[in-house]
């Protein structure tokens, strides 16, 4: 049957909407009525209507005629005609297209699909309707195609250049193809936020394997149910209706997450306080035996006139002094490490403090070749907790000279402001680090020379240094060159922040 014939005609309504109305032919030559704007159920009604003729030959009722107007005056359905060609032009569209897409007929009969089709999107289609054009021009349908007619999922963009999902069923009716829509847009972009709250919730940090599983059974159940309602064609309604219980769902297993997390929170903080009070035990067990040796040893030492005992005596109390400053050193570092440790903030001129630890390292050098230089500009405020500052400078010094070379040791310090914070460097001549040294050199127990088995280092001095920098909100690093080219350590402290009289002071001067 050519197109003129299938088609009747097309005329206006009052209300501007293009009515078109499709001639077919009934098994027994009748004429019928029918207008093309049905949907996949429609076509069953009409082909139910055709059979029940049994040979008739009977016209169709007004009554019917005018369902089936009804009908396509009202379906949600998008309903297509083009022409049977690799490139398929709009020979019919149903009036939903003006509701949904904005698109009067006149806006799409006679032009390409392709051209509001997304460019992504072209491809997969064309292969598609290519395989079902090609098999049905050569008469090789496979059972599958004959049973289950092409569907697919594509953007088409509407008359404002908004992109809409369509899922459409396609059909051969004659000699062109018939294409039944129905607008998705709504349900995918509702998948996608579903599946961005599922990749929120995988990547928790503190999700555990249950719960990821629990998860991974609610995607399934959503993907089962959604394979469902495409299948069955429903209304988004239902759509809704499912996703609305998936995110009581989610609700749910989010309470429950957090529930488990402080729990565990709860548990990890009772066995740091536990390991807290275990290390201050342990200290202060350890350091009582030790006092009383390191004052009585050196007084043994020094009455004893035996050169070979004196030697053994000298040996045991540098022994004794190192157990001490380990355990000295250890609930140093636990102390640093526990989050009820408060820090005593005050604002301190930082070259001058400099100035007083080194008057006091001169102290303990003199007679070594060690040459300290202080270049931090004058009136350098930092807040700071004074005795852990001091610790970390007493720590670098000492570090620096403990991996010196046998030459002259020179141990550099300077400052200067860097955004938001004071960046102070700690340079020496000294051994050098290589790179892999570098990444563990904060490590606690780490020793960068482990040929030496001096009692001097307990391998947690700069492990200290490290905790004091984080403590004040800082960072600390290491810089080197190489072996034998010395090392360069930074870290930050927040500057004192000034008030709004002390600026006008500074502004006068």
């Amino acid at each position: 049957m050519s197109k003129e014939e299938k088609l009747a005609g097309i005329s206006t309504t009052s209300q501007n909407t293009v009515r078109v109305e499709q001639i077919a032919k009934g098994s027994s030559g009748t004429v019928l009525g029918v207008p093309s704007s049905i949907s996949g159920n429609s076509m069953e009604v009409l082909e139910n209507t055709r059979n029940s003729n049994n040979g008739k030959n009977t016209e169709p009722s007004k009554d019917l005629s005018e369902k089936y107007r009804l009908i396509a005056l009202n379906t949600s359905d998008l309903i297509v005609f083009t022409t049977f060609d690799v490139d398929p032009i709009f020979t019919f569209v149903s009036p939903s297209h003006l509701k949904i897409l904005g698109f009067e007929a006149d806006d799409l009969l006679g032009k390409s699909g392709l051209d509001f089709i997304h460019e992504d999107d072209k491809q997969h289609i064309m292969t598609i309707l290519l395989a079902y054009i090609d098999a049905k021009i050569n008469g090789v349908l496979t059972a599958d195609m004959v049973e289950n007619t092409p569907k697919l999922d594509f953007r088409f963009r509407d008359k404002s250049g908004q992109w809409h999902f369509l899922h459409s069923t396609v059909d051969m009716v004659n000699d062109e193809l018939l294409f039944i829509s129905k607008d998705i847009t709504e349900q995918k972009r509702m998948e996608h936020e579903l599946h961005e709250k599922f990749d929120k919730l995988q990547k928790s940090e503190l999700a555990t394997l249950n719960i990821m599983e629990d998860l991974q059974n609610t995607i399934g159940a959503l993907t089962i149910a959604e394979t469902k309602i495409r299948e069955k064609n429903q209304e988004l309604q239902k759509i809704n209706s499912e996703l609305t219980s998936v995110r009581e769902e989610l609700t749910f297993l989010n309470r429950d997450l957090e529930k488990k997390v402080k729990e565990r929170t709860a548990d990890v903080e009772k066995l740091l306080k536990q390991k807290d009070e275990f290390i201050g035990q342990l200290g202060h067990d350890l350091k009582t035996p030790l006092t009383p040796l390191n004052i009585l040893l050196p007084i043994v030492k020094e009455r004893e006139q035996d050169p070979q005992l004196k030697e053994l005596l000298e040996v045991i109390f540098k022994n004794v002094y190192y157990m001490k400053n380990l355990v000295i050193k250890t609930l140093a570092l636990a102390e640093l490490n526990s989050p009820n440790t408060q820090l005593f903030l005050q604002d301190i001129d930082l070259s001058m403090q400099i100035r007083d630890i080194l008057d006091l390292q001169r102290a303990l050098f003199e007679g070594k070749n060690i040459v300290l230089e202080n270049n931090i500009p004058a009136e350098t405020i930092v807040q700071v907790d004074l005795l852990q500052i001091r610790e970390l400078f007493d720590n670098l010094i000492s570090n620096a000279v403990k991996y010196s070379q046998e030459s002259e040791v020179k141990i550099t310090f300077d400052a200067k402001e860097m955004d938001d914070f004071i960046v102070i460097s700690v340079k020496d001549t000294g051994i050098g680090l290589e790179p892999d040294q570098i990444k563990h050199v904060f490590d606690e127990f780490y020793k960068v020379d482990c040929s030496r088995h001096d009692l001097d280092s307990t391998g947690l001095g700069l492990s200290i240094c490290k905790r004091i920098v984080e403590k004040h909100g800082g960072r600390i690093w290491v810089e080197s060159q190489g072996k034998g080219k010395g090392s360069t350590f930074f870290f930050t402290l927040k500057p004192h922040k000034r008030t709004s009289g002390e600026e006008n002071i500074m502004c006068k001067h």
